[in-house]
């Protein structure tokens, strides 16, 4: 088998591996599955929308941010753009909400 067959296999691995861990709650679990798949193939977008979806579930509103962009940056297809904008707007606007209520400015 050769060594990029092999590393697609152990990224699909680590992907589905993820998305277990996340219906189990252990979203800890999940980003470290995520983090391993990135480091296997950095070009793929799911491994950043994924991982960017549990950021966001566990409220790491800049990591979820981050994420969201460079998937963006890999696939910019309108059904992955429409998703990921629609959530990163609610994460900045959540944390603005936030923001606003610390400092009562506004």
């Amino acid at each position: 088998m050769k060594s990029q067959e092999k590393n697609s296999i152990e990224y699909w691995k680590l992907i589905r591996i993820g998305k277990a861990k996340k219906i189990l709650e252990d979203f800890n679990g999940a980003i470290k599955a995520y983090s391993k798949a990135i480091e296997i193939n950095k070009n793929q977008y799911n491994a950043f929308f994924f991982r960017g979806n549990i950021y966001s579930k566990i409220k790491n509103h800049d990591y979820a941010i981050k994420d969201y962009t460079e998937a963006l940056r890999i696939k910019n297809s309108n059904f992955c753009t429409e998703i990921i904008l629609e959530r990163r707007d609610k994460e900045l606007i959540r944390k603005f909400e936030l923001l606003k209520e610390k400092t009562n400015i506004i």
